[in-house]
């Protein structure tokens, strides 16, 4: 301290030129160590990211796993034979999907498309190594034979009528409820009987026809889906 005292006596100018360098020099690294901080946070998010998307990817291909393990499992359906596919294009405005199998592989209109859940939709048109699905809830004129799960198993014809949104209309006395099942009636020859469609959600009495209106929520649904069959 005493060296301190005389210094600032002598020289008081020297004392805070050091002072100021003293300051300039922790502001610097402060700078410094600053910018290594922001440079090892940046470096931290982008791992970040890459865990969650590395995490994502692992999840969607357990998807796939599961579902192409359960398609595997699927018991046979009717006396028709399974063509693996997979989708490759959803086309929502109109109601249809892609698959990646065509007329060589034996595909033609008509076939059904079918998830682990249950039917996805009928083949539309197709080419040698492609085919165009009409989806179940396609509004385009579009009816399937289908029965209610319900005792006595009441038949009826169900049609698309928007989005995830189809109507199976029924004999006014049917016996139906919410969460009934509703599979295909198997009353055709390319569309085997006893295929999950989905479960009744709503029913209305239409009186002025003579029949009731239940509207069915399919099981399968085109995002949660990538590897199919085709029934033939």
């Amino acid at each position: 301290m005493p060296s301190q005292t005389i210094r600032a006596i002598v020289d008081p100018t020297a004392i805070a030129i050091g002072n100021a360098t003293s300051a300039v020099g922790n502001f610097t690294r402060g700078i410094v160590q600053g910018s290594r901080l922001a440079s090892e946070n940046a470096t931290l998010r982008q791992e970040a990211q890459a865990a969650a998307m590395y995490n994502e990817r692992i999840s969607e291909l357990e998807a796939r796993y599961q579902s192409l393990e359960q398609l595997q499992n699927m018991p046979p359906i009717g006396n028709k034979e399974k063509v693996s596919a997979r989708i490759i294009g959803v086309f929502p405005n109109e109601f249809r999907a892609s698959i990646n199998v065509g007329t060589n592989e034996g595909i033609a209109p008509g076939m059904p498309v079918v998830a682990a859940a249950g039917l996805l939709g009928l083949v539309q048109t197709c080419d040698r190594h492609k085919s165009q699905i009409q989806l179940v809830w396609s509004p385009r004129p579009f009816q399937i034979g289908a029965i209610v799960s319900r005792p006595p198993f009441t038949a009826g014809m169900l049609h698309g009528e928007d989005w995830n949104r189809i109507i199976l209309e029924l004999p006014t006395d049917a016996s139906v409820a919410i969460n009934d099942l509703v599979s295909t009636s198997g009353f055709s020859e390319k569309i085997p009987r006893a295929i999950p469609i989905g479960r009744v959600v709503q029913t209305a009495h239409d009186r002025e026809f003579g029949v009731v209106r239940a509207q069915v929520f399919p099981n399968v649904q085109i995002g949660e889906v990538q590897e199919v069959v085709v029934l033939k």
